[in-house]
Order: C-alpha cells, then structure tokens, then sequence
C-alpha cells in the first residue's frame, strides 16, 4: 500500500483550522464590548457543554440574564447544535433566539445558515463551542471567529470523551505544553 503523506503545508493549514482565535473559561466572558472590539455582531452559540451541561434540562437564570444582556445591546445570537430538536427547542425558547438542530457539524453550512438568519457575514459572527473537532473547525470552515470555552460539564456522550482527550494533546502541543 502507497503512503501518501500530507505537506508540512497542508498539515500546517489543517492544524491551523483546529486553533481557535479565543480561548475563554466560560460564556460569561463574552461582552458586547468584548465582540465589538472584535468587529463581531453576532453569536453562533453551541448548547451542550458551552452555554449548558449536556443533558441539563434545569432554567438558568445567569444565562438567561447573559442572552438578555447581549440582545440588549444589539448583539444577536442563534444556537447551533447537534443535538435533537426537541432539546434545541426547549433552549431556544427559555433564551429567546433562534436555534438550528441537527446542524451537522463540523460542516459549515449550521454556521453559515445561522449567519444568515442574523443577517450577517461568517465574518461577523463569533463560533462559541467547547470542541476543536466540531465548534471551532466547523466555524473556521464557515469563515468566522472562533471561540473555545471549557466544557461546562465531563459529562458527555461517549465518542466526544474521546474526542477530548485528542483535543488537549492538540491544544498542548500549540502552547509547547508536550
């Protein structure tokens, strides 16, 4: 069998499309001020794990006081997840925005559907998400700003444990953590 290896280049690129722009603990660092001094308007917002533990029906008052505060100052926002419509349903409504379920990450078409719906540019719009593999490569993909938070929560679903582990070796690796 013929090994046909990738550049340094295209192993570069590629590399590159997994760093996010921003590295943040949590959603609640994101300020209007925040994203305008970014030249960002908008909010691609992932659910499980970002703004919400994964499986976590419970109200949040705090997010919700967040969501509000953005909305308040002109910032708009669409969720976009993988999860089933129901449970995107359910949050989209407590918060107030649009949301897009089933959004197919790391494809960029959620992203860039979600855009529209805000009437913006992926240049506009912020990809917020706690995984390289899906949130940031998908919203590096779709052109836009990206985002990395912690994971709100270890509780996920077995292939993104997996997943996360290949992350932190990425992530070590681009700050020479190894």
């Amino acid at each position: 069998m013929t090994n046909f290896p990738m550049s340094p280049d295209r192993r570069d690129d590629f590399l590159s499309r997994l760093q996010p722009d921003a590295r943040l603990e949590d959603v609640y660092h994101i300020t209007p001020e925040y994203l305008r001094a970014l030249g960002l308007r908008g909010l691609a917002l992932d659910l499980d794990n970002t703004i919400v533990p994964y499986g976590d029906n419970r109200e949040n008052l705090r997010l919700t006081i967040w969501v509000a505060g953005l909305s308040a100052a002109g910032v708009r926002a669409v969720l976009v997840s993988n999860a089933m419509p129901e449970r995107v349903r359910l949050w989209s409504g407590r918060l107030g925005v649009p949301g897009l379920a089933l959004a197919g990450k790391p494809w960029p078409w959620g992203f860039r559907r979600a855009a529209r719906r805000m009437k913006l540019t992926p240049s506009e719009v912020a990809v917020v998400g706690d995984q390289l593999f899906t949130d940031v490569l998908g919203g590096k993909l779709a052109g836009s700003f990206t985002i990395l938070v912690t994971p709100i929560s270890s509780n996920s679903l077995p292939h993104t444990r997996l997943a996360r582990y290949a992350e932190r070796l990425l992530l070590s690796r681009s700050h020479g953590e190894v």
